[in-house]
């Protein structure tokens, strides 16, 4: 019984929810699996959250489905990495260097005799040095500068002689 009225105050404070699965070991008699279903019901019928207690099961499991009211403390107090935009990872330096070539390809016939200055960050500076051969083609028009200031998956793309940034141009 004490177990019971825990388990219901347990779920409450730490809002767990989905489908939580309660072992009450070795309950023979149908009166006392009854007066504990009560018990665990009473306690969770405080719950602002939507539940629902589910009856023992062969096995002697009593299954509670929950609903979370809240969101995560994970959430609450984390934001989103402007990176990789939650996701975990980071897009590939050779993506990046796709993502470079294809704006160049939007942008070929207006950018045709005009020399641009493209910002990136540092290490995919580096391996645009030693991976960039796709480059070759716009080798006298374009200066690839490795920026601190700028992330890791973005680049900027500059026109020469007076910095004029025109990279939301030609975005697809």
């Amino acid at each position: 019984m004490e177990a019971a009225a825990e388990i219901a105050r347990q779920i409450r404070l730490r809002d767990l929810s989905g489908v939580i699965v309660v072992d009450f070991i070795d309950m023979m008699e149908e009166s006392n699996k009854h007066e504990v279903l009560e018990l665990l019901q009473k306690g969770l019928r405080r719950d602002r959250a939507k539940n629902k207690v589910y009856p023992f099961t062969s096995l002697g499991l009593v299954e509670v489905t929950r609903k979370r009211m809240r969101a995560t403390l994970i959430a609450n107090y984390s934001d989103t990495c402007p990176c990789c935009n939650g996701s975990g990872r980071v897009i590939s330096k050779d993506a990046i260097i796709m993502r470079i070539y294809r704006w160049l390809s939007r942008a070929e016939y207006f950018i045709q005799n005009i020399s641009l200055r493209i910002n990136v960050h540092p290490e995919l500076y580096d391996h645009i040095k030693q991976q960039g051969k796709m480059f070759e083609v716009y080798k006298d028009q374009l200066d690839f500068i490795g920026d601190p200031e700028t992330q890791v998956d973005q680049f900027k793309v500059f026109k020469l002689p007076n910095m004029e940034e025109i990279t939301s141009k030609f975005n697809a």
